[in-house]
């Protein structure tokens, strides 16, 4: 896993935020998955990056790892479209949250170098832009 804590399941209760935060934890986790799941579709497409932005504008500070921790390991596996969206989330992320992703940079900008890799010139672009 990318971040710590991430790696729990959902359902697990954290010490610090007992049922509620886990219960918040597979709410996140729910809508997250079903946005990205709309991002794959031209149709709905549009829904998907309106509900994950937000996503990131409502989210609480300690919810940042698990959802970049899902943002992270789908990606690979998303048609082009959704990976492309999923470049500019990440830089939505940052103009939202600022500071609060300080501590996860490295994972970030690591994921989005990886993107540069990507077969799709369409991706490269959109990382480009949203690495400038």
């Amino acid at each position: 896993s990318f971040f710590p804590m991430a790696d729990r399941p959902a359902t697990s209760v954290r010490r610090s935020g007992g049922k509620l935060q886990a219960s918040q934890d597979r709410n996140l986790q729910t809508k997250v998955l079903a946005g990205l799941t709309k991002l794959d579709s031209v149709h709905t497409c549009p829904n998907g990056v309106s509900e994950l932005q937000r996503i990131v504008r409502t989210m609480s500070k300690s919810q940042i790892p698990l959802f970049l921790n899902l943002l992270c390991k789908i990606i690979d596996k998303r048609p082009t479209a959704t990976r492309k969206e999923c470049a500019s989330l990440f830089g939505y992320l940052a103009c939202q949250r600022g500071l609060a992703l300080k501590p996860y940079l490295d994972t970030i900008i690591r994921n989005l170098v990886r993107r540069l890799n990507d077969p799709s010139a369409e991706v490269h672009k959109r990382v480009s832009r949203v690495m400038a």
